[in-house]
């Protein structure tokens, strides 16, 4: 009965006034940056609902209410003291939200709509029936290739994403990720073109004005390597593949969990499970570090661990980038 402290808790009390006053039926369109966002977000407002007992507010979201799932893609690097400047330079005050961004963007929208909806293709959204498929694409084309580049070229001392793709070798290695191990195994979403996707991607990364350092992608990597290199490596094994360059991503990440500097570059530790992964920090120990991470199994789950393939090649890769430091 008190007033609501939450995000869910000021929408749920929303609807229930529009449930109340009787209005049109009203969709949530959910742009959180999250797998599946709109069918979290419906989880959490139904849980809400079945937290206040109010069976009314619960009919009423069944057949007035739609929570459809969002993906946007489009590079955002963390706004610096410089892009203020810049901004101020331009517009002719000082914004403190400024954000800065590269000149591509997609916006894919589920068109499960309770009502009438805005005619956002006209502005060059995707209309679709399953966003799963786009998500997919984007985090294992782009996502995953990201990680990957983030974590080698920290461990060579490059401070950003186009610094690291100017490196042949690391280069080489991202298109190879794509085209040969993510590729391969990935659905490809309607009228898409994964192969033209993932050139482009690659153009992306290689854009000088996009100032994306490396240790900013790398954050959160115990959150962000399941979704973005797991997927792809597991595939690859069901469909008897080696995923050696999805696999060469991984190991980046586990050397850089073992390295407090590369070459002059700090590389930080910013991740919910930090404690558990600096155990790691400072050994030079490629089959002790491997073993160590792989048996997360919130991260690896149960089978990767005692999978020997992979664990031998992670060995031979984390071995090597540790003895290049």
């Amino acid at each position: 009965g008190g007033e609501p402290v939450t995000a869910v808790g000021r929408l749920v009390r929303g609807l229930q006034a529009r449930q109340r006053a009787g209005a049109e039926p009203v969709t949530v369109v959910c742009c959180d940056n999250l797998t599946s966002n709109g069918r979290v977000l419906e989880r959490l407002v139904g849980g809400f609902c079945t937290a206040l007992g109010d069976d009314e507010l619960t009919g009423y979201l069944a057949s007035n209410v739609s929570f459809p799932c969002t993906m946007v893609d489009r590079i955002a690097p963390a706004t610096t003291d410089a892009d203020r400047a810049l901004g101020r330079e331009i517009l002719g005050l000082r914004d403190e939200g400024l954000v800065t961004a590269e000149l591509f963007t997609q916006w894919v929208i589920e068109d499960r709509f309770s009502a009438e909806r805005p005619a956002w293709e006209r502005a060059g959204a995707q209309l679709t029936d399953d966003v799963e498929p786009f998500e997919n694409m984007k985090l294992r084309i782009l996502n995953g290739t990201h990680s990957t580049l983030a974590y080698a070229g920290a461990l060579r001392g490059y401070p950003t994403i186009t610094r690291t793709m100017a490196d042949p070798e690391l280069a080489e290695l991202a298109r190879e990720l794509i085209t040969e191990d993510v590729i391969p195994v990935l659905a490809c979403p309607p009228g898409e073109d994964l192969a033209a996707y993932g050139a482009e991607v690659l153009k992306r990364f290689s854009n000088p004005a996009l100032a994306h350092r490396t240790t900013q992608i790398a954050m959160d990597g115990s959150q962000k390597i399941p979704l973005r290199l797991l997927g792809t490596i597991r595939d690859n094994l069901a469909a008897g593949r080696t995923p050696r360059h999805a696999l060469a991503g991984v190991a980046a990440w586990m050397a850089y969990l073992a390295t407090g500097e590369a070459h002059g570059l700090a590389l930080p530790i910013d991740d919910p499970m930090a404690d558990r992964l600096a155990v790691v920090r400072g050994s030079k120990d490629a089959r002790g570090i491997v073993g160590t991470l792989l048996g997360i199994e919130e991260v690896f789950g149960t089978d990767l661990p005692g999978n020997a393939l992979v664990h031998d090649l992670l060995v031979d890769d984390v071995a090597e980038l540790l003895a290049r430091i």
